[in-house]
């Protein structure tokens, strides 16, 4: 492995982790501006925004199980 093959894969992870980080912000951001207004509903957490990000997420694009074929 070159050393810019190593950059480029150390880039992807940072993204990818500030990708599943930041969602889950978004989603509270928008529930707590628009759901709480329009609906009367609780505020949330971003540890409960987390929750309902990977709920989504799995109901939306299934959770992806690998099988050992041995």
């Amino acid at each position: 492995m070159t050393d810019f093959e190593a950059k480029v894969i150390l880039i992807h992870i940072v993204v990818k982790l500030g990708f599943i980080f930041l969602m889950p912000w978004l989603v509270m951001l928008l529930w707590n501006v628009v759901a709480t207004t329009l609906f009367n509903a609780p505020v949330l957490t971003y540890w409960y925004s987390m929750g309902l990000y990977l709920l989504t997420d799995w109901l939306i694009r299934g959770v992806k199980v690998q099988k050992n074929e041995d």
